[in-house]
């Protein structure tokens, strides 16, 4: 394993920060659950890499078993980077091995009075001329 913390031990809490910029909004997600070495770092952000098993646990708080439907297939980090990124923003990791893991979400946002981004946007742009072709007397 890579240092996870087990089921039976108490899991560190996560705090999760937003702070708003300029031009991002900053939203930062912290734990104390061990961190991860810098080599685990890199292939984290690979598609397919996974750390959860696909079988069933017991879960502890219903007595029952459950399947990690959606967890494992590796596609969290790298599709969440490739989402943020389309849209001018980036996630990027701070991991101090030993101790713990900081997340960064920056998203950009438009500050109040600004145009809205769908003017910069091509496809806008191509409607809005289809529209004024069409509707031309």
């Amino acid at each position: 394993g890579i240092g996870f913390a087990s089921r039976s031990e108490r899991i560190p809490k996560v705090a999760v920060e937003v702070q708003k910029g300029d031009v991002h909004v900053i939203i930062k997600i912290s734990d104390q659950g061990g961190g991860m070495p810098k080599r685990i770092q890199e292939e984290a952000w690979q598609y397919g890499w996974t750390t959860a098993d696909h079988e069933e646990e017991d879960d502890p708080y219903s007595g029952g078993t459950w399947r990690k439907e959606l967890a494992g297939y590796g596609f969290g980090l790298p599709l969440t980077r490739l989402h943020a990124q389309y849209f001018g923003g980036d996630v990027f990791m701070q991991a101090l091995p030993g101790h713990g893991t900081d997340m960064y979400l920056l998203l950009n946002h438009l500050k109040e009075g600004s145009p809205s981004t769908e003017e910069d946007d091509p496809s806008t742009a191509l409607t809005e001329t289809e529209n004024r072709s069409v509707n031309a007397p």
